[in-house]
Parts: structure tokens; C-alpha cells; sequence
């Protein structure tokens, strides 16, 4: 078994650096196919000086939103009762949370502005940020967001799909353990080339995860009651081009400890279903948005193969099913971890 490359542990519950985070001048991130310029620090993307990428501008803003909300499309459970609801109106999202406020997404000029709520923190506006609010950005700009970790296998993306608690982030750190490299955690934006073909763009690079799965690969710290931590990969362990999707996993609990990974291909109409049901945007996309995503979870369900894995629910077996996992990818040996090239 290889030994486990080296993390750096990192807690978001802990606040951002200077209060609120905030910059006296916008910095530029790149990251789920954009440049994202922003006048609030976010450390969970990689800053970039230049780029062909389309530019989206995120800012804070004290008060509330002049205009009217528009029409309501859907609303979503956050967490603990905590609601967020979409609003609809021409070239404009608004999003609006019971803890953080309200999120803007205006496409006419590629503007998310955000008035946060009276008990916002900035680890919460940042997660708001980086989940729902890009994901109505991606779809503005023809993409599609699923909830779904993803990494790079030979030059090519993976992605595993599913509910909150299937192990995506786990199984995405057993194949990176392995030589793969992370595309992205939680969040990922597909986008689609003129062939029809879709590429999987970089974005959230830590991957969270509980301490039991932490310590059954190696990569646990001290353990903190509550809360998931945050692991930080090294530079070689991430992918930082977009990559071609190769193939599609939904993950669901095999149904004893003892049966090995396995794989069921799914029609085309199951898939675009899944593309629906695992969609960031989840009950938010109503009306004109939800025959979007269907339309997209379409194209992509003709563009890739969808499976349904059947995976061990046994953390002793996370490196065994991450290597079975590989072997349906791999053209030839993954590279030893520690070693920099395309994976």
C-alpha cells in the first residue's frame, strides 16, 4: 500500500483571516471555468493574474436589494431548517438565505453581489458563494452543476455523484491517495464544446470529510466533535486544466460490507434523471431553469456513460475499492504519489 501523501489540515469553521475577509481591491480567483474577481477573501480557490476565462465579479454590499424579488422558483433546505429561495427575473437569480442574506446573480453584466444577513459569517457566505450561487452562475453560462466530487485518471475526469453522506469525498481522497488528482470537491461545473463533448472544470480543492474516513486513509489530524474537516492537497495531487469527462458514477451502499465495487450502466433516461436529482441547484431550479437542467442532464447522460457503483461500505476497504475503481480508467500504470506530470 503506498504511504500516504502529506496534508495540511485546515478548519472552516474557523474565521477568515481580518473579520470579514474583505479587500480594498478586487483579487482575482480561477476556478469552475471563470475568473472570479473578488472583493472577499477566498482561500478555498487559487488566486490568478491573467486568463481567456469569461470574468464574473462577486462584491458585498451593506443594506438590501432596491428592486423587487421577482417570482419565486423554488426553495431548498440548507441545513437544520435553515431555507434558501430562488427568485426569478429577467437576467437576475436572487437568492435569498435565512442566515446569510441575499445573493444576486445579474448575468447582463456577470455581476454576484451578496448583502449579507445580520448573522452571516464569512465561512458561511463563502460556502453559500462557492455551492448554490455558482452553480446558477454555471448555468447561466451553458454549464450544468452537480453535486459531485470529481478527479483526474489519465487525463481524463471521473465523477462521482450522490446524496450527502455516500462517500464522494472519501472515495475521491482513496483514488488521489492512488495517483489520481482532484478536480474538484462537492461542486462540479460541466461544461459543454461544440462537439457535444463535456469537460470538467477545476473548482473547490479541499476535500472534507469526517475524521473516520480521514483516519482509515491515513490523513487524520486531531479530531474536532461536529464538524468535517478541511484537507488541503498538495500541488501534484490537483488538477489545475479543465479535463474531458470520461464517465459518470452515482455511489450507493453495496448491500453488505463483504461484496466488491461494482458497476450497473444506466439508460440514457436514468441518467439524465440522476443529472436532475444530484443537480446543485436541486428544488431551486423551477420553471424555466428546471427544463434547463433537464435539457443539459440530457446532453450530458448522450455525452458520457452513467453508472450506478455499488460500493463496500467498509472503510478497511477503501483502498481495494479505489484501486477497482481505477483499473476501469487507467490505460496504464498511475503515476507513484509525490510524482509532478499529467495524471
Amino acid at each position: 500500500m503506498a504511504t500516504m501523501p502529506r496534508f495540511k489540515r485546515v478548519s472552516r469553521s474557523e474565521p477568515a483571516p481580518g473579520g470579514s475577509g474583505r479587500f480594498d481591491r478586487m483579487i482575482s480567483y480561477d476556478a469552475f471555468g471563470i475568473r472570479l474577481d473578488s472583493d472577499t477573501e477566498l482561500p478555498e480557490l487559487d488566486r490568478t493574474a491573467h486568463g481567456s476565462a469569461p470574468v464574473w465579479r462577486f462584491e458585498q454590499r451593506a443594506g438590501e436589494p432596491e428592486t423587487s424579488p421577482g417570482s419565486l422558483v423554488g426553495t431548498d433546505v440548507v441545513y437544520d431548517g435553515i431555507m434558501v429561495s430562488a427568485y426569478s427575473a429577467p437576467g437576475l437569480i436572487r437568492l435569498v438565505y435565512d442566515d446569510t442574506g441575499t445573493f444576486e446573480v445579474r448575468q447582463h453584466d456577470r455581476s454576484i453581489v451578496c448583502y449579507p444577513g445580520r448573522t452571516a459569517t464569512p465561512d458561511a457566505i463563502r460556502a453559500d458563494l462557492l455551492g448554490r450561487v455558482i452553480a446558477f452562475v454555471a448555468l447561466a453560462g451553458g454549464g450544468l452543476a452537480l453535486h459531485a466530487s470529481a478527479v483526474c485518471i489519465d487525463g481524463r475526469a471521473v465523477a462521482l455523484l450522490g446524496p450527502k453522506g455516500a462517500g464522494k469525498s472519501t472515495m475521491a481522497l482513496a483514488l488521489v491517495q492512488r495517483g489520481a488528482r482532484l478536480i474538484t470537491d462537492d461542486t462540479l461545473v460541466l461544461r459543454f464544446d461544440e462537439h457535444g463533448n463535456a469537460w470538467a472544470s477545476p473548482g473547490v480543492q479541499r476535500l472534507r470529510l469526517w475524521d473516520d474516513s480521514a483516519h482509515a486513509l491515513g490523513a487524520a489530524g486531531e479530531p474536532r466533535a461536529g464538524a468535517k474537516p478541511t484537507l488541503a492537497l498538495l500541488p501534484h495531487q490537483r488538477q489545475f486544466e479543465d479535463a474531458p469527462l470520461d464517465a459518470c458514477y452515482v455511489l450507493y451502499p453495496a448491500p453488505d460490507s463483504k461484496t466488491a465495487l461494482r458497476r450497473d450502466r444506466l439508460s440514457p433516461v436514468h441518467a439524465a434523471m440522476a443529472c436532475v436529482s444530484f443537480s446543485k441547484l436541486a428544488s431551486l431550479a423551477g420553471g424555466a431553469e428546471a427544463i434547463t437542467v433537464l435539457d443539459r442532464g440530457t446532453r450530458l447522460s448522450q455525452a458520457v456513460p452513467f453508472h450506478a457503483a455499488s460500493v463496500p461500505r467498509d472503510l478497511s476497504r477503501l483502498q481495494e475499492t479505489a484501486e477497482a475503481l481505477l483499473a476501469w480508467h487507467c490505460e496504464g500504470t498511475m503515476p507513484v504519489p509525490n510524482v509532478t506530470g499529467e495524471c
